[in-house]
């Protein structure tokens, strides 16, 4: 069959929205798509992802389709997990203090969904279907708490055993997880952290100096600079459980998918020698964390993940599919080393290995332009750098007729 070709971000109407500011309090307008859960059913393929309402179908990995969604499923609520368990399948979404519900569908496009009432709340949610018939579910979104993992009745979906910590951060001892641009922060002391949160009320003219309880807690995880352990997702292979998680915050460069390995769903699981296995801290569009894994019909691996933008907004993100696989020691990887570049797809076994067949050609080369406004100037149309752009001044894009020269 003849080859096809896609290139990172997804090609989708992301869909615009206005997300509050959690530090200034203003309204921004932004685009994202994130937290994406990417399956095979009935021979088609389907991403769900945050802030979309829809859902994305493709027939072949290349060519996709945005397909609304029902209000009935919680839209609005971040991180969908959809899980493929016998002729359903199943999904979930996040809510921090109301109890969420499970819903579930033998057909995504047509409907109906089932609504299954849940007994407990929960955030970046992953739920895992095992060869033996049991079903697992695994969350948690925080820089304090873990990632939790329980087994569920499948069908009522009431947890069948007390819920497990699973994982936490360790940004002292793994460096992936520093936040920062390139990790470049280390965790601070939670009386730092707190001085941290005064600084930020004085600069707002607030009282600093009477904190309420509610207040510290704030400044324990939003200026702690500990990373944000999430995204859980569970991939079984040749006997081993492979828990990943997201971290250190979607915001950054090096936001990223790490793995831990176990005999057992719910652990005890150790760190996987090779990490993180999903990372992309440089290129046009940086960051590869809060994905899914899975298993295409000819038997090759694909990762999919959130990929930061972070310029209008924190939450500014795109979605993005990179080859994967397990390697012949049974180690979890990802091939992200030509990311930006355009993807070959067969309908067929691949290497995912192979090297791209277009190279990128017009990175940092000598540009020119018959105008440009400040900070827009032609350099930035070669810089390999999402964030920035060239742009001619109001006047010349008023005429119609502008014009930019590679060398």
């Amino acid at each position: 069959m003849k080859k096809q070709y896609f290139c990172n971000p997804l090609n989708m109407d992301y869909r615009y929205q206005f997300i509050e500011d959690m530090r200034s309090g203003e309204d921004k307008i932004s685009r994202e798509a994130a937290d994406p859960s990417m399956i095979l059913f009935q021979g088609k393929y389907y991403i769900f992802a945050s802030m979309t309402l829809s859902v994305w179908v493709s027939e072949d990995m290349v060519h996709w389709e945005s397909h609304r969604l029902p209000d009935s499923l919680p839209l609005y609520d971040y991180a969908p997990d959809v899980r493929v368990v016998g002729d359903y399948v199943y999904f979930s979404a996040s809510r921090r203090g109301t109890i969420c519900d499970f819903y579930r569908t033998k057909d995504i496009l047509n409907g109906p969904f089932e609504r299954i009432p849940g007994t407990f709340d929960f955030w970046d949610p992953n739920l895992f279907l095992d060869d033996d018939g049991k079903l697992y579910f695994y969350w948690g979104c925080n820089n304090v708490t873990p990632i939790w993992g329980v087994e569920l009745d499948p069908e009522t979906m009431i947890p069948k055993t007390e819920r497990k910590e699973l994982i936490y951060g360790q940004p002292e001892k793994i460096g992936y997880e520093r936040v920062g641009e390139n990790h470049s922060k280390m965790p601070l002391s939670e009386e730092e952290a707190v001085e941290k949160f005064k600084e930020f009320l004085k600069a707002q003219g607030k009282d600093a100096d009477h904190l309420t309880e509610e207040q510290i807690g704030f400044a324990k995880i939003m200026f702690s600079q500990r990373p944000f352990i999430e995204g859980a997702w569970m991939t079984k292979y040749n006997g081993i459980y492979y828990l990943q998680y997201a971290g250190p915050g979607t915001e950054y460069n090096v936001y990223g998918d790490g793995v831990y390995e176990s005999d057992s769903p719910l652990g005890p699981f150790h760190l996987a020698k090779s990490n993180p296995y999903s990372y992309k801290p440089g290129g046009f569009l940086r960051g590869a964390g809060h994905g899914s894994t899975m298993e295409d019909r000819y038997g090759n691996w694909w990762h999919t993940a959130t990929m930061q933008i972070s310029k209008n907004h924190d939450m500014e993100r795109r979605v993005g599919i990179w080859r994967a696989g397990f390697d012949e020691d049974g180690v979890l990887f990802c091939n992200q080393q030509f990311g930006d570049w355009p993807m070959a797809v067969e309908q067929a076994k691949e290497d995912p290995w192979a090297k791209p067949e277009w190279y990128l050609l017009s990175y940092q080369k000598a540009m020119s332009a018959s105008s440009s406004e400040e900070g827009r100037e032609p350099s930035f149309a070669a810089d390999e750098n999402i964030q920035t752009w060239w742009r001619a001044p109001e006047i010349s894009r008023a005429s119609g007729f502008r014009w930019i020269l590679v060398r």
